[in-house]
C-alpha cells in the first residue's frame, strides 16, 4: 500500500499541491533489499500502482535516485518516459472523489491517552494496510475539522478510530454532516469515551447511540462473527476473527443494538464484539436505495477490536450503498476518470 507521510488528502482539499517521492529502489543495486524491486515487471507495477494512488487522491508522485544509479538503463528510462506523458495527460482529465469509505481522524486524540502510539498503530495504521486499502471500495483519510469545508466530498462509510473525547461542537458537526443520507459510521473501540472531565460510558452513548458495559482494565480484543443474517456478515468465512493481541483500555461493550460478533474479555466473559443500530430510515442497503435516504437516515457500527479484514470492510461499505470495485482483497484505486486494480495476479 502506497501512501504519502501526511494526510494528503486533507491538503488537497485545501488546494494545495502536494509531492511525493516514489522511494523504490531497484535490482540494478546488488545487495541492496531495501524497498527493492526485483526486476522490471516489478518495477513498473509498483510506481504505476504509485501513480494511480495519486491520480485519483489528487497529489504527484515522483521517481526518487539518490545517484545509486537505481534508474540508470534504457528500459527503466523509457517506463518513466511513457508514465511522465501520462501525467501530463491526467492534467487534463476529470478528476472527482468516488463515494466511498472515510476514515476521519482527530488530531487532538493524543491529549487523551497516555501517549503510547500502539493503538493508534493498529486502528489507523494496520486499518489503513491491511483491511481498507484491499477492500474493494475506494477511501480517503481526512482530519476532523475536513468535515465543515465546503468541498468535503460525499462519502458512504465515515470511521471514527480515535474520536475519544466528545464536545458539543464535535456532536454538532455529526448531526448536520455525517448522520444522515443512509451512511454506516463505524466507531473505533474507545469512541466518545471522554467528555473532558469523565472517562465513562454517558458520553460514549450520547455520541455512538449505544448503551456500555465498561471495564476498567487493559485487555487484548478480539471478536467473532456471529450474525450471518445481517448483510454485514453474510457471506463472510464462519472463522473470521477480527482483532489482534494488543492490549489497551478502558473496554467499552455494547450491551445493545443488533449483536454482529462475540467477543471474550478478561476473565472468559463473553460479550458483543461488534453492534449495529439503525436510525431514521437507516443504511441505504444498497446503491439504489440512497436517493429515499435523508438527515437523520443512519446505521451506527460499534466495533470493539482492530484491525478489520477486508471482507468486512466490503460488506460495511455495500451496506452503505458504496459500489464495490472488486471482491478479490486486491489493492484498488479509484475517481471519477480512473479505476486501477494491483494485486498479486496483476503484478
Amino acid at each position: 500500500v502506497y501512501e504519502p507521510e501526511a494526510i494528503v488528502d486533507s491538503i488537497i482539499l485545501r488546494g494545495k499541491c502536494f509531492m511525493s517521492e516514489m522511494d523504490t529502489r531497484t535490482y540494478l543495486i546488488p545487495g541492496n533489499e531495501i524497498a527493492r524491486a526485483r526486476d522490471q515487471k516489478e518495477l513498473a507495477a509498483i510506481t504505476w500502482r504509485n501513480l494511480a494512488t495519486g491520480f485519483t487522491r489528487g497529489f504527484n508522485s515522483y521517481w526518487m535516485e539518490f545517484g545509486g544509479g537505481w534508474l540508470r538503463n534504457d528500459d527503466i528510462q523509457n517506463l518513466i518516459h511513457r508514465q511522465a506523458q501520462v501525467i501530463k495527460e491526467s492534467v487534463e482529465w476529470e478528476h472527482e472523489t468516488t463515494p466511498g469509505i472515510a476514515m476521519i481522524i482527530d488530531d487532538a486524540c493524543a491529549l487523551e491517552t497516555n501517549g503510547d502510539g500502539s493503538f493508534l498503530n493498529e486502528a489507523v495504521m494496520s486499518e489503513w494496510k491491511m483491511g481498507l486499502s484491499r477492500c474493494g471500495v475506494p477511501r480517503n483519510i481526512y482530519l476532523f475539522g475536513d468535515l465543515t469545508l465546503d468541498n468535503f466530498p460525499k462519502h458512504r462509510v465515515f470511521y471514527f478510530p480515535n474520536l475519544f473525547r466528545l464536545t458539543e461542537e464535535k456532536m454538532a458537526i455529526l448531526r448536520e454532516i455525517v448522520f444522515r443520507d443512509g451512511v454506516v459510521v463505524v466507531w473505533g473501540p474507545g469512541s466518545g469515551i471522554s467528555d473532558g472531565e469523565t472517562i465513562g460510558v454517558e458520553s460514549a452513548k450520547k455520541l455512538t447511540g449505544f448503551s456500555f458495559e465498561m471495564i476498567g482494565v487493559n485487555t487484548p480484543r478480539r471478536f467473532l462473527a456471529s450474525n450471518a443474517a445481517h448483510p454485514v456478515m453474510r457471506g463472510l468465512p464462519e472463522d473470521t476473527i477480527a482483532g489482534s493481541p494488543l492490549s489497551y483500555g478502558p473496554a467499552l461493550l455494547p450491551t445493545d443494538g443488533v449483536i454482529l460478533a462475540d467477543s471474550w474479555t478478561k476473565g472468559g466473559h463473553r460479550h458483543a464484539g461488534m453492534a449495529i443500530k439503525e436510525y431514521g430510515k437507516g443504511a441505504a442497503g444498497n446503491i439504489r436505495d440512497i436517493a429515499a435516504r435523508g438527515a437523520g437516515d443512519y446505521a451506527s457500527a460499534f466495533i470493539t477490536a482492530v484491525p478489520l479484514p477486508a471482507a468486512l470492510w466490503r460488506n460495511i461499505a455495500r451496506y452503505a450503498g458504496a459500489h464495490v470495485y472488486s471482491e478479490t482483497n486486491d489493492v484498488i484505486m479509484a475517481d471519477k476518470s480512473v479505476v486501477a486494480q494491483i494485486g498479486r495476479a496483476h503484478v
